[in-house]
């Protein structure tokens, strides 16, 4: 699943102390507030390397974003061209657990910078973790297609496939997740679900003991590792597996009951 260190991936340097929740609007025009105290009301065209640029009746003029403290829209709205005030108040919305609220921002700063990378895996991570499978899916396909998706993409993108049962495909991302870290022990569990489903108890012992040897306190995947001992005929290595995990989490009923029903 998707991990919560996703969610922090923005930089606290960004925070900003008057940061007003809005719902974004498309606005016409924008109201500049510049750290010298002055105020101006223009018409941003576009913002690139590190200048807004607006209009003008004898053409555009740039402002070097650095002289900027807050851009708003015409109508007191947070503006898609402020990228550090907008950051931060996505921070604040993920940290506040408003997730959906935090998921419109992105979508503002993306429709701006539709190659903003970082702002697309933050905005996949949010609509995975809210139930959005489709947006988030959609997010992950296009870092996967642009080769900006490391292994927790690959991941989080396999756990999709597998709710959707589509495992050829599943598969496929978690070994590539594997590829681009052999240590990630999430994504050797889930290949190892995968196995479980379709009945290959060889191939599921063999990736949850990988990640076992990876987060050996584990216990779920003790678990489940004594489940496919189990299922292999194999029910002595599946008592061991249920005793360990036990030991780690004495008060899970599902190991206790498995272990109490194959005493013997």
């Amino acid at each position: 699943m998707v991990k919560e260190a996703v969610l922090k991936v923005l930089p606290a340097l960004f925070l900003c102390p008057a940061i007003i929740v809005f719902t974004p609007a498309g606005a016409c025009a924008e109201r500049i507030y510049y750290k010298d105290g002055r105020i101006e009301h223009i018409q941003i065209l576009h913002r690139l390397k590190g200048t807004l640029w607006y209009s003008r009746d004898n053409g555009s003029v740039g402002i070097p974003i650095i002289s900027v403290k807050r851009i708003e829209n015409d109508d007191g709205t947070l503006s898609k061209y402020d990228y550090e005030n907008v950051t931060a108040l996505i921070e604040r919305l993920i940290a506040q657990k408003q997730y959906a609220q935090a998921v419109v921002w992105c979508d503002r700063l993306i429709e701006v910078v539709p190659d903003y990378i970082l702002v697309r895996s933050l905005r996949a991570a949010l609509n995975h973790k809210i139930g959005n499978f489709e947006a988030a899916s959609a997010d992950y396909r296009y870092l996967i297609n642009n080769r900006a998706a490391g292994a927790e993409i690959y991941n989080d993108q396999g756990v999709i496939f597998v709710a959707a049962n589509n495992y050829m495909q599943a598969k496929e991302c978690f070994r590539e997740a594997i590829r681009l870290m052999p240590r990630l022990a999430q994504a050797h569990a889930n290949l190892a679900n995968i196995f479980m489903r379709q009945k290959d108890y060889h191939g599921a012992i063999e990736e949850y003991t990988k990640a076992l040897d990876i987060e050996p306190a584990n216990a779920r995947a003790l678990y489940d590792l004594g489940r496919a001992y189990s299922e292999s005929g194999d029910k002595a290595s599946a008592r061991t597996a249920w005793e360990k995990a036990l030991a780690i989490d004495p008060s899970d009923a599902a190991t206790r009951q498995a272990l109490e029903a194959n005493q013997g």
